[in-house]
């Protein structure tokens, strides 16, 4: 049987390798991080050991295997590369109106209702697209 060896060969310093156990091994420590982490201790506990054998222990599949790596070598992190997320539809000002209004009482704009719906808030002269498709028409703290 033919075993593809690790690109990889991770080689750390004692004390990088001493935080990792660290990490492993707490409990408050995120699981996403202890499993990286661990990836990494093993990478350089078993620089001989291919990329199929430590997905094969971790379970985990092979590709994560590589991202983590090479993420590590290039990095010496573990966590999350930024994400940049969709960009914002409304301007913080639009955001800020409509929060606004929903906060408010009805009443106290004259309309006899006991809370804003998206529709009343489209109704009550807010454009139509910046109530419907807003993600939070309505106040979190009310």
């Amino acid at each position: 049987m033919h075993s593809h060896h690790s690109q990889h060969s991770l080689q750390l310093a004692s004390e990088e390798l001493h935080q990792l156990k660290l990490l492993v091994q707490a409990h408050r420590t995120p699981q996403a991080i202890a499993r990286r982490a661990q990836l990494i201790e093993l990478s350089h506990i078993h620089p001989d050991w291919s990329t199929k054998q430590i997905a094969r222990i971790l379970n985990r599949h092979e590709s994560w295997v590589r991202k983590w790596r090479r993420r590590w070598n290039e990095t010496h992190s573990l966590k999350d590369a930024p994400r940049s997320g969709a960009p914002r539809r409304f301007s913080s000002e639009v955001r800020a109106q409509v929060t606004a209004l929903a906060c408010s009482l009805p009443r106290s704009h004259g309309i006899p209702l006991s809370r804003w719906s998206r529709v009343e808030l489209v109704v009550n002269d807010l454009p139509r697209e910046q109530v419907l498709h807003s993600e939070r028409a309505f106040c979190p703290e009310c």
